[in-house]
C-alpha cells in the first residue's frame, strides 16, 4: 500500500521536506519510480518505527508495549501474548534486537470499541459472546 509524501512526514513526525531529504539519502524509495510520487507504506512504517526507537521524544503514529496496556487497561505480558498470537496488530522494528511498536490509531480504535462493548455489558447485565463452551452450556 502507497501513501503520500504527507502522510509519510506524518507517519515519521517529520516536515515533508525531510521526506524529500531521506528519498536523496535512499532511506526511502518510490513505490513505483518516476511514475508516482508515492511511498511503500510498510517502508516508511518500518523507517519509521527504527527511528522511534532510537528517539527519545514520543512517537505520535506508534506506542510501545507499555503505553498499550495502559490505554487497553491490560497487563503488559498479555499485550505481548497477543501480539504473538497475531491478535494484537504491530509493527517490527526490523533491528536486530527485535522490539514491536504498536499503531497508536489501530489501538484507540480497539479501546473504543473495548469500553462500547464494557457499556453494553454493564447495561445488559450479561456478557457478549463468550466462548464456545460458556454458549453450548
Amino acid at each position: 500500500m502507497a501513501v503520500t509524501h504527507d502522510e509519510a512526514a506524518r507517519i515519521l513526525g517529520v516536515h515533508p521536506t525531510t521526506v524529500w531529504r531521506l528519498i536523496r539519502r535512499n532511506e526511502l524509495a518510490r513505490a513505483a519510480p518516476l511514475k508516482t510520487a508515492r511511498l511503500d507504506r510498510t517502508q516508511v512504517e518500518q523507517l519509521a518505527a527504527r527511528r522511534a526507537v532510537r528517539g527519545r521524544r514520543p512517537n505520535p503514529y506508534f506506542m510501545s508495549a507499555h503505553e498499550v496496556a495502559e490505554t487497553l487497561g491490560i497487563v503488559r505480558q498479555l499485550v505481548d501474548r497477543l501480539a504473538a498470537a497475531d491478535r494484537l496488530p504491530y509493527v517490527d522494528t526490523g533491528l536486530s534486537k527485535p522490539r514491536r511498536l504498536y499503531r497508536r490509531a489501530q489501538i484507540e480504535v480497539i479501546a473504543a470499541a473495548r469500553a462500547r462493548r464494557q457499556e453494553v455489558r454493564d447495561r445488559t447485565g450479561q456478557p457478549l459472546g463468550g466462548t464456545l463452551r460458556q454458549n453450548a452450556a
